[in-house]
């Protein structure tokens, strides 16, 4: 029993560790096909990208925003918010009342699930290293800098420091901001001076290799088009030999038509000829060229930067205020 558990433990950090084939994924990269996912309908999109080896990885939130409000509760026995701010203010903080900031610690779990292609996945079946990092708030601006904190104190120097000590401390998916000792801050919230902005990081390993490309896609469409329209008027060959000559003379006198710098390209190097000629004998839609034929022409690199970070606003904007008289 104790030789399993040790022989499962180095099974899993020999997974853990295991590097990514970057010489495949450069093989397989022209046939990959890319997708955009759906988590929650208008807040959580990615985008991922699966290789015909059956590999999906992760690429980038293209949407990450959490449905749920911030919410700021206040406890007085004033009957408007407003005229609580004003006495606060006007009385030099001698007048208080209770306030929080509640929001959620995050737009998307650690760990999550999907379907794609009929079949369900989790984060965890990614190829790539995949990290959902930590929420913070953002700093304020020097323009954000608002009356009723002013007023009061130099608070506003503890309004980042404040929040994320909260989120640090919060147990759950909820934050509690106690704001009872800094209500200045509560004020400047409460009546739209300041706009707290949630954001979220997430680093992981990058999806695809680099990719460039030598000819652009307009280009290709209208070489497309010459070549097979030309090719229609050549009788096809059942010797393999005779047929190839026919399509590199066709190949030839399509790129002679269109700009000498491209017919230069192609003819300083025999591989981009190579990969051009065989994406122009791929069937197009309706006979017009597609972007997934243009793709097999890009020339694909290992990457030198392998992470990469996104960070991402999840909260921005108003503020649900609601009111408690006691």
């Amino acid at each position: 029993m104790k030789t399993a558990l040790i022989m499962g433990l180095l099974a899993v950090q020999t997974a853990a560790m295991a590097e990514t084939n970057w010489d495949q994924l450069v093989l397989e990269a022209p046939e990959a096909k890319t997708y955009r996912v759906e988590l929650d309908k208008r807040f959580v999109e990615f985008d991922l990208v699966k290789f015909n080896s059956g590999k999906v990885r992760f690429n980038g939130f293209s949407r990450l925003s959490s449905k749920d409000k911030v919410k700021l509760v206040y406890h007085m026995k004033k009957k408007g918010l407003e005229e609580a701010c004003r006495d606060y203010a006007e009385l030099g903080g001698r007048y208080k009342f209770k306030a929080e900031l509640v929001f959620k610690k995050g737009a998307v779990a650690k760990d999550f699930s999907f379907n794609l292609d009929g079949k369900t996945y989790s984060s965890a079946d990614f190829d790539n290293q995949l990290s959902i990092g930590k929420v913070a708030v953002e700093e304020l601006g020097a323009s954000e800098r608002s009356p009723y904190t002013n007023s009061a104190n130099e608070e506003i120097s503890e309004y980042s420091e404040l929040m994320n000590s909260a989120i640090e401390n919060a147990h759950g998916d909820t934050v509690v901001v106690d704001l009872s000792k800094n209500l200045g801050i509560a004020c400047d919230i409460g009546l739209g001076f300041i706009k707290p902005v949630v954001t979220q990081t997430i680093s992981y390993e990058k999806a695809m290799p680099n990719l460039s490309y030598w000819i652009d896609q307009k280009s290709y469409n209208e070489l497309y088009r010459l070549f097979n329209d030309e090719m229609k008027k050549v009788s096809p060959s059942i010797e393999r030999d005779v047929q190839k000559f026919n399509e590199g003379l066709v190949l030839g006198w399509s790129l002679a038509q269109g700009n000498e710098r491209l017919k230069d390209v192609v003819l300083k190097n025999g591989d981009k000829g190579a990969k051009l000629l065989k994406s122009l004998k791929l069937k197009g839609e309706s006979s017009e060229a597609t972007e997934s034929m243009w793709r097999q022409t890009f020339d694909y690199a290992k990457p030198t930067s392998l992470m990469t970070n996104q960070k991402l606003s999840i909260v921005s904007g108003d503020v649900f205020v609601e009111v408690v008289n006691e």
